[in-house]
């Protein structure tokens, strides 16, 4: 599952709210299931900056799952900044949400 975020934004859009009640329903009926949220930017802008907001961006979909009912241990959280990116591409700028069983 990708969620994309605009350039310099972590705030969850009303279409990936969608998609993360997608991930919610999938992880309340499998209760034993945890799920890895790894965080991206693209390379425009300061890599410190974008280490920042690739963790914040992570965060903020932990959040989402966290204030929905999923418990704590089942999400852990990693970040990359610019240091995974090709480039420019919008599509860089994104959390990755992967199972883990």
């Amino acid at each position: 599952i990708t969620v994309r975020f605009e350039r310099n934004s972590t705030a969850l859009e009303p279409d990936q709210r969608v998609l993360l009640n997608e991930v919610f329903e999938q992880l309340a009926r499998a209760t034993h299931d945890k799920v890895l949220i790894t965080g991206y930017t693209d390379r425009s802008g300061d890599s410190a900056r974008n280490l920042w907001l690739s963790e914040q961006r992570a965060k903020a979909v932990r959040g989402y799952l966290l204030s929905r009912g999923i418990s704590a241990e089942r999400l852990l959280v990693n970040y990359y900044g610019d240091s995974r990116s090709l480039g420019r591409d919008p599509g860089e700028r994104r959390v990755e949400v992967e199972w883990l069983r």
